[in-house]
């Protein structure tokens, strides 16, 4: 008796365990086949969670935007003042230089009249001999003064022939023979004149 009782207790605590196995191994079939369902769900509801809902799109205002593209445009437009101003020549403008004449840069050429007897006006028993350099530009003044030559040795002459023997003196006398000759010549001035010999001679 004891022998049966004791597979009876046996068999009594098995049997929960092969239910619960049996139980396990259904279930284990179960999740097995629907696996491909059940993640396909997640995924899905994920999905759904991720996406952000779409954002309502707000109507454009067609005149809006035209005022905004006039303005762009009239910014983009170079200024009427800008177009204006004109442009600066890069080269350099000429200063107008004053032409020089015609004998400015002629170098002075001269003719020499030697032995000029000049009388004085209170002395007749001697006279002063005269030779003078007459200086001047140009060809023309020097052919006037050599076809005149004699005339000018004649003013030379009343000019001294009018002055008394104090009133000689060189440098004064050069420069009224200059200021004589000048005032009967035609074709130009002369610039300068030297005494070139100077002394009285007793008759």
């Amino acid at each position: 008796m004891s022998g049966s009782w004791e597979e009876s207790s046996a068999k009594k605590k098995t049997a929960p365990i092969i239910i619960a196995v049996c139980l396990l191994f259904i279930v284990g079939l179960l999740i097995y086949n629907n696996v491909d369902i059940f993640f396909s769900k997640t995924s899905a509801e994920s999905k759904e969670v991720a996406e952000p809902e779409p954002e309502e799109k707000q109507p454009v205002n067609v005149e809006q935007s035209s005022a905004a593209e006039k303005s762009l445009k009239k910014q983009s437009k170079p200024t009427s003042s800008n177009q204006s101003e004109p442009k600066k020549s890069a080269t350099p403008t000429k200063k107008s230089v004053p032409k020089k004449s015609i004998h400015q840069d002629t170098p002075l050429v001269w003719v020499e009249l030697p032995n000029i007897k000049c009388m004085l006006a209170d002395k007749d028993n001697f006279y002063i001999v005269l030779a003078v350099k007459l200086y001047f530009k140009g060809e023309e003044l020097r052919k006037e003064i050599y076809f005149n030559r004699e005339d000018i040795k004649i003013r030379i002459q009343q000019l001294l022939r009018s002055k008394k023997h104090e009133q000689v003196v060189v440098k004064t006398l050069k420069e009224e023979i200059q200021s004589e000759i000048n005032s009967i010549l035609t074709k130009g001035q002369l610039s300068k004149i030297e005494v070139t010999q100077f002394h009285p001679v007793a008759q």
